[in-house]
């Protein structure tokens, strides 16, 4: 009987064997499965790479404040160029001023030429001074 009993055991002792060696056999048959869908090491590598340029080419943006302030300085300068003289008005300040000029080398002349001050600055109060 013992050795009936010693055979039955080991007759449980292979059943619990096989049955483990199917167990083992079926997870890595899910675990191949599961595996499949597994970035590599040389995927994961390729992925750091593309992360590690883009944070490099996200330090060279403007950040919403910095874009905020951009956007009050250029308020601020259009209001400032708001009061500008425009070329028109410069072109006729210029021409204002070659008139004067002109007007003052004729006064020179006139008076090296023995005309009185007093006849020439009436001349010219007359001409700038009274609409």
């Amino acid at each position: 009987m013992v050795e009936v009993a010693e055979k039955v055991a080991n007759l449980e002792g292979t059943h619990k064997y096989l049955a483990m060696k199917e167990d083992v056999a079926e997870l890595k048959g899910e675990l191949k499965g599961e595996l499949k869908g597994l970035a590599t090491k040389e995927e994961v590598g390729a992925l750091k790479e593309d992360i590690a340029e883009l944070k490099g080419e996200l330090k060279g943006l403007a950040t919403k404040e910095e874009v905020g302030t951009l956007k009050e300085d250029v308020a601020e300068l259009k209001g400032e160029l708001k009061g500008l003289a425009t070329k028109e008005e410069v072109g006729a300040l210029k021409e204002d001023i070659a008139e004067l000029r002109g007007e003052m080398r004729m006064a020179i002349k006139a008076m090296s030429i023995g005309v009185p001050v007093v006849l020439v600055l009436i001349q010219v109060v007359f001409k700038y001074a009274i609409p």
